[in-house]
């Protein structure tokens, strides 16, 4: 039978031979268990907690918050582990575990054998809230790491909510709210390899037919308040590979960066949500998507994709998006400089446009392939901006009719009154259509490839 212990303070001892190598943890007690494959660096001095096997939810949560108040004072780490890589390992929580300036690591041995059930205390007691500060309001989230400083590490774990009403009854709802939320303070954050997986369920009080809210929030605020004008703070942020499920609204938002800012998404796969990716208000700075596939569940009208304020763009690369029935399936807005490039957006159905560039002037779209896309009005619409290019897209599998004598739209590319100077540069349109029929221009000084053709006929 499996030895459950809460360790405190551990030694590592490695020992080494020509074929593997491994790792001793041992408490003040002398109490040991054998892991294999352990950094042993990241680990010398970490916190470790042990499953409890207490189903309530009690024990675990205190132990891990306990352990999380402690490490912080450090910078230390805190490691979710029985000591045996080779077991899968079940951590309980029921309320929400919350600290206050927390500055280090929180690791589990993987995704895949830590495993964290967020739900009900009992059949009567269901999910307690707490109170953020940096809010300063209750809420119903896992992981609150209220004005953290430094930098936080969140790596190798799964955190899963199954039960259908797994909060008690707050403001009429019973579902959880997010998995893990950074907000308020001064930070860098690093998240990776994390699994979150929310619960598909019409019981009372749930969001859109779903358990759990929103995935990841990373809002580094700085120390004004709440709701006021958000001072922000530079930093750096890593979130990549993530999978995230069922979820009534966002997989990943992350907003209030200062200049100088590096952000970096890669690597996640978001699967029936409401919303994918959301990035807001981030001054002059770095922010790059790669590899991020959505898939959401259309029971709300937002865009599967949302950035706002970015002041130096969004470059999205190598990313797709299936099946999107918002009003667009990617939303740019007031963040000039931005790219959509080797991107794949299939079976959408779109109320507006596939892709929307609002005031975000020199942006580009290129190389990315449209399929089965039904759009209300377009698949790219650019609107009062200036210095756009959009070069090289594939729309010969997207099934628009194009503005044809027989057909008044969409097509591939409607270009707003307000918009000038923009570089169009597209051949490849379904068969018999041209960009006479695929590109509606109503902007000043275009420069459209093959136009002269248009004029002339």
């Amino acid at each position: 039978m499996k030895k459950i212990i809460y360790i405190t303070t551990i030694a590592l001892l490695i020992l080494t031979s020509c074929s593997n190598e491994e790792v001793i943890l041992e408490n003040e007690q002398g109490v040991s268990n054998t892991a294999k494959s352990i950094n042993s660096k990241s680990l010398a001095d970490a916190i470790v907690v042990a499953p409890s096997n207490d189903m309530t939810g009690v024990t675990d949560a205190d132990n891990i918050e306990a352990a999380l108040n402690e490490a912080k004072a450090t910078g230390g780490t805190v490691y979710l582990s029985d000591g045996l890589m080779n077991t899968k390992d079940s951590y309980y929580v029921s309320r929400t575990i919350r600290v206050e300036g927390f500055n280090g690591a929180f690791l589990g041995e993987h995704k895949d054998k830590t495993m964290i059930h967020a739900g009900r205390k009992s059949d009567s007691e269901g999910f307690s809230p707490g109170f953020s500060t940096a809010r300063n309001s209750p809420v119903a989230h896992i992981f609150q790491f209220d004005k953290p400083t430094d930098h936080v590490t969140i790596k190798n774990m799964t955190v899963l909510v199954k039960d259908d009403q797994p909060s008690e009854v707050y403001n009429g709802n019973t579902f959880l709210g997010v998995a893990f939320e950074l907000i308020g303070g001064h930070f860098n954050t690093t998240i990776e390899k994390i699994r979150i997986e929310g619960n598909e369920s019409s019981a009372d009080g749930n969001l859109f037919g779903y358990n759990l809210n929103w995935g990841l929030h990373v809002m580094p605020w700085g120390d004004g308040p709440m709701g006021g004008p958000p001072p922000r703070t530079q930093g750096t942020l890593t979130i990549k590979n993530i999978d995230i499920e069922n979820l009534a609204t966002q997989a990943i938002t992350f907003m209030d960066y200062r200049d100088g800012s590096e952000v970096l998404i890669n690597n996640i796969i978001a699967k029936n949500v409401g919303v994918g990716l959301v990035g807001e208000r981030i001054n002059d700075s770095n922010v790059l998507v790669e590899n991020f596939k959505a898939t959401p569940h259309n029971r709300i009208t937002a865009p599967t994709m949302i950035f706002w304020g970015i002041e130096s763009g969004v470059t999205i690369t190598d990313s797709k998006i299936e099946n999107s029935q918002g009003r667009f399936s990617i939303m740019i807005r007031n963040s000039p400089n931005s790219t959509i490039a080797n991107t794949t957006i299939k079976n959408s159905n779109n109320v507006d446009a596939t892709i929307l560039l609002n005031n975000s002037s020199h942006s580009k779209v290129t190389n990315t392939s449209f399929i089965n896309c039904n759009a209300g009005r377009a698949a790219i619409r650019i609107f009062n901006a200036t210095d756009c290019s959009i070069i090289q897209n594939d729309y010969r599998e997207s099934g628009l009719p194009g503005w044809t004598e027989t057909s008044n739209g969409p097509g591939a590319l409607l270009i707003h009154g307000n918009v000038t100077n923009t570089y169009v540069y597209e051949t490849m349109f379904p068969l018999g259509l041209t960009v006479c029929d695929m590109v509606n221009d109503n902007g000043s000084n275009t420069s459209i490839h093959n136009w002269e053709a248009c004029i002339e006929d």
